[in-house]
This record gives C-alpha cells, sequence and structure tokens, in this order.
C-alpha cells in the first residue's frame, strides 16, 4: 500500500503564461485541423464532380442543381491574364497566410484554416487540371465547390467575430 507522503506528487504549472502557450498550441491544432479538413474535402468532391456529374442533377428543383463547371478564373468567374492571375492568387494566399499565423483567437483560426484550406485545394485543383472545377449552382448565383464555401464560412466567421468585438461581447486575445 501507498500512503500519501510515499507518493510523488505532480504540480501542474498553470499560470498566466502556460495557459496562453496551451491556448496556442490549442488553437495550433484547430488551424492544421480545420485547414486540412478543407483541403481533402475539395480535392474529393471536385474528383467526384468530375467522375459523376456528366448530366446536371437537381437537387431541388431549378433552384439547386450539381453541375459541373471548369473555371478558368478566380471568383465569380472573373479572369485575369496570365501569368497575373497567378501571381494574385499566390500573393493573396502568402498575406492571408501572413495575417493567420499572426491572429490569436481561437475562432480566427478556425477562420484562417477554412480560408487557407479552401484556397489550397482550389489551387491544387487548378494545377492539376488547368482550372477550378465547380459543381454546386443555387439560383442564379455563380457555381461553386466546397473549397469556395470553406473560403466564404471563413470570411463569415472573421466578420462575426470582428463584429462581436466591436460590440464589447468577446474580448481580442
Amino acid at each position: 500500500t501507498t500512503t500519501p507522503s510515499s507518493r510523488r506528487s505532480i504540480r501542474l504549472n498553470m499560470g498566466p503564461e502556460h495557459t496562453r502557450s496551451a491556448a496556442w498550441y490549442a488553437a495550433s491544432v484547430i488551424l492544421i485541423l480545420s485547414l486540412a479538413s478543407s483541403f481533402v474535402a475539395g480535392l474529393l468532391s471536385a474528383s467526384a464532380a468530375c467522375i459523376w456529374l456528366d448530366v446536371p442533377i437537381r437537387v431541388i428543383g431549378d433552384v439547386a442543381v450539381l453541375r459541373h463547371v471548369e473555371n478558368p478564373g478566380i471568383a465569380f468567374g472573373v479572369r485575369i491574364p496570365s501569368p497575373w492571375q497567378e501571381m494574385f492568387i499566390m500573393g493573396a494566399l502568402v498575406l492571408v497566410a501572413w495575417i493567420a499565423v499572426r491572429s490569436s483567437g481561437t475562432l480566427s483560426r478556425i477562420a484562417y484554416g477554412m480560408i487557407l484550406g479552401g484556397a489550397l485545394a482550389n489551387i491544387v485543383g487548378r494545377f492539376v487540371d488547368g482550372f477550378g472545377t465547380d459543381y454546386f449552382a443555387v439560383g442564379s448565383f455563380p457555381v461553386f465547390n466546397v473549397p469556395d464555401s470553406c473560403i466564404t464560412v471563413g470570411v463569415v466567421l472573421l466578420l462575426a467575430e470582428s463584429l462581436l468585438v466591436k460590440r464589447g461581447i468577446r474580448k481580442t486575445s
């Protein structure tokens, strides 16, 4: 039998410095996981669209349709002459990654992970195929894909966090 005096005691030093460190590691893991999941979902969905969407599939009448579209442009099909388009995409990605590394809140790290994961999935698809693969058509909105949705949700999360901070509901870290 062990007595209290014979047991080793383990002390956890959870002062403010270690708490911030733990929060940073947790946020980093969230960033990496959201980036990875956005990236993988984007690649898998683009491959599935190329294989199964020879003919448009109506999901909700004419409102929501699965349709395979090859998009040589960037957002909303806007096309910038080469090499400017590629330079713009890479510059934007580097800028967002730079901002993401400096973000401190968990919500903003999730958001940046989604934005970067979606962007990387779109870039890989573009390098492999030479164009973006879009497949969700909703109403008259331009056709989009899962990586585009990840980017959009990430931006919405950043806007929501900004509004919460502005209204004093959430503190900046």
